[in-house]
């Protein structure tokens, strides 16, 4: 009989999941509508199109993650590392997905934007070395925020796809495996942390293999693969 053993990180982390809130719970109840994301799952989001349509919707995730729980119920005033490898995502667009998604009856929007914003981490990265050199930083800068961090983001699994094939010359290397080699790297480092991991990725590739669920955004909206529970359904994005 095998007997598994927790160390004092998963342990600690364990006790925290059980007696606190799910930081990400409701934070897009069209995506989500059993509940979640929950603690410790991994979110894939592609475009159906090259349209790079997914990355709206990790902006208005990485929107709603930082504006205050005050303002709506789908809002968690949580700390969000954002880690850009393809320079796609650019801040202008996430400071008007917030100002968008705040009412026009709060008094002063623009402090709210600038409050909201000083809880979002962001890491360019700009070669794999650096990336995974970040990857290994992750536990030591998520237990010194201020506040608890609930997300990370990855702009996109394969962005340094193209350099590591050329320099090793492995025509073997595919797009499915670089893509999991990456995201694995990635969960390694904060499977203990209690925190959600969302990554964009090529639609031309397999789910990846620690994904609790897939979403493909559409120009209609999107299609919604809850992994775990086998489940297939459609899910309005309009903000």
């Amino acid at each position: 009989m095998s007997v598994k053993i927790e160390n004092g990180v998963q342990l600690f982390a364990r006790v925290l999941q059980g007696n606190a809130p799910q930081k990400m719970e409701n934070i897009h109840p069209h995506l989500f509508p059993h509940g979640g994301p929950w603690y410790n799952q991994v979110i894939e989001i592609y475009s159906s199109s090259n349209l790079n349509l997914h990355n709206d919707l990790l902006i208005e995730l990485m929107a709603r993650a930082v504006l205050p729980r005050t303002l709506h119920s789908t809002f968690k005033e949580c700390r969000v590392i954002f880690l850009r490898t393809d320079f796609q995502i650019h801040f202008l667009k996430v400071i008007k997905t917030m100002e968008k998604l705040v009412s026009d009856k709060v008094v002063d929007k623009n402090r709210v934007v600038r409050d909201s914003l000083q809880r979002l981490v962001l890491l360019d990265c700009f070669d794999e070395e650096q990336l995974l050199v970040t990857f290994h930083n992750l536990a030591h800068l998520i237990n010194n925020c201020q506040s608890h961090a609930g997300l990370i983001i990855l702009d996109n699994s394969l962005s340094f796809y193209w350099n590591r094939k050329m320099m090793n010359s492995n025509t073997m290397l595919s797009f499915d495996k670089y893509s999991s080699m990456i995201i694995e790297s990635l969960y390694e480092k904060v499977r203990d942390l209690n925190i959600v991991v969302m990554f964009g990725r090529l639609n031309v590739i397999k789910p990846c293999n620690l994904a609790s669920y897939s979403i493909e955004v559409t120009k209609d909206g999107a299609t919604v693969k809850d992994l775990e529970k086998k489940d297939t359904y459609t899910a309005n994005l309009v903000l």
